[in-house]
């Protein structure tokens, strides 16, 4: 069967008539990520993790509206990450600087938000590095908030307190998951019901074209601090690690439309 073209005017179209019907049932019960999943379902999109738009030109994203959690732009873990040899955040970030998972002290935990607007809690911040042409991840004790000083002196004891090699995100590789989502189509969802007991609907109401989007300008949001990178790993108790991704998220959905030069409300 070939795979259906997509035109922007069809998108527009097709989630118009979706708000049309008002509540539907999420598509994936219990699962969280089912705002999206539903809407995807419903257009027909296959999901993907290649670095091409899901949607010919456009990229799709859903949340459920008043959600102030973070919206995740793409997921991307740190380099170095070769095996064998190191993977930075296997082999350095979640071993060395991790901590008691807080469900499951058996458990070393990285859960971690990291801007560029100074060093935080814990003592990281992110740079963006034009002369090594990266992203990249620092560390400095001295930073960390006296609420984690037995977590630091810990690292300090024990002589890992230099983050080698650097974590980072080169700029070629960030600027093929930023093609990606140049254009991006984002509707928002009302929600009734839990997804937890799978009693969870949705009613798009609102949709926003989003175009234009161009590397320097997602560079600048991360010096600006609007876009963070966050951490979500543990190791697992006689199994491998369990990583749900780095992500790349916006802290506010204004700030993300506002990155795009050209942004519509359709709907």
């Amino acid at each position: 069967m070939a795979e259906e073209t997509y035109t922007r005017e069809g998108i527009i179209s097709k989630i118009e008539r979706l708000k049309d019907a008002g509540f539907v049932k999420n598509s994936r019960p219990k699962n969280q990520g089912g705002v999206g999943n539903t809407i995807e379902d419903y257009l027909g999109v296959r999901e993907n993790n290649l670095s091409i738009a899901d949607m010919g030109e456009f990229e799709l994203k859903a949340k459920r509206k008043g959600d102030k959690s973070l919206t995740t732009l793409f997921h991307l873990d740190p380099f170095p990450r070769e095996r064998p040899g190191i993977h930075i955040l296997y082999d350095v970030l979640l071993p060395v600087f991790g901590w008691p998972n807080r469900n499951n002290t058996a458990e070393t935990s990285l859960r971690l938000t990291v801007g560029a607007k100074g060093f935080m809690g814990r003592g990281f911040t992110i740079v963006v590095d034009d002369d090594r042409q990266c992203v990249r991840l620092l560390f400095d004790h001295s930073k960390a908030a006296p609420a984690f000083a037995g977590w630091r002196d810990r690292i300090v004891e024990a002589g890992k307190d230099k983050l080698e090699p650097y974590p980072h995100w080169p700029y070629t590789t960030l600027k093929e998951h930023v093609d990606k989502i140049t254009n991006v189509f984002m509707v928002l969802a009302e929600s009734k019901g839990s997804y937890k007991d799978g009693t969870e609907e949705f009613h798009y109401v609102d949709g926003y074209v989003l175009e234009g989007l161009r590397f320097d300008v997602f560079l600048e949001a991360i010096r600006q601090g609007t876009i963070v990178v966050d951490f979500d790993c543990r190791t697992g108790v006689g199994r491998k690690p369990h990583n749900h991704g780095t992500k790349f998220r916006f802290l506010k959905l204004n700030d993300l439309i506002d990155l795009y030069p050209r942004h519509e409300k359709f709907m």
